[in-house]
């Protein structure tokens, strides 16, 4: 079991006491796939997705600035996690071509590889608009997206529980017709009132 994968299992079924998934029949058990879902709950969204997929070789992508802290440098570096480097924390963006070869590599051989398009974790009562950075890879490396909405019920309480909404395989897709596919598998209001 990779690093990734462990510390996934336990910090999950530590943390929250039910997590149900819906559309677990939607993954494809073996070939390349880019995993794209929203992002609500910080780290713990990575480690969800890499918990209910029923496929050994996710990898994550995170921000570079997650590096800064020497455990989650040491985690990320044991966990195969790819980073990005976003102009917003003022980094090297240049750095981003090593990320998307990277990403291209392990698509090539038929891994998963799972992004956050909304490039940040938020509480707000809707998604958040999306990089383009999925539809790039997916046009690029020419895989299937699949789908994934995220709902946390109290993400903060201990305990709490989970459902994870997978959708249906789509091909190489637009960044507004990815974000419309997650959006019907997520709750999404005006405002948090």
């Amino acid at each position: 079991m990779s690093v990734l994968r462990f510390l996934a299992r336990t910090g999950i079924r530590l943390f929250f006491d039910h997590v149900e998934i819906e559309g677990a029949e939607n993954v494809p058990r073996q070939g390349p796939l880019l995993v794209v879902a929203n992002h609500t709950n910080g780290l713990v969204d990575g480690l969800m997705v890499v918990h209910v997929l029923p496929r050994r070789d996710a990898s994550l992508t995170a921000k570079s600035t997650l590096k800064k802290n020497p455990l989650l440098a040491l985690l990320m570096k044991l966990g195969g996690v790819v980073p990005f480097y976003r102009r917003q924390d003022h980094v090297d963006v240049t750095k981003n071509i090593d990320s998307f070869a990277a990403i291209k590599e392990r698509l090539a051989r038929g891994e998963v590889v799972c992004i956050f398009p909304e490039g940040v974790s938020h509480s707000d009562a809707s998604m958040r608009d999306f990089k383009s950075g999925a539809e790039r890879i997916a046009h690029e490396a020419n895989v299937p997206i699949l789908p994934v909405g995220l709902h946390y019920d109290a993400k903060q309480r201990f305990r709490s529980s989970v459902l994870v909404r997978i959708g249906k395989p789509m091909p190489p897709s637009t960044t507004d017709q990815i974000r419309a596919q997650i959006e019907q598998l997520t709750t999404s209001f005006q405002s948090v009132r």
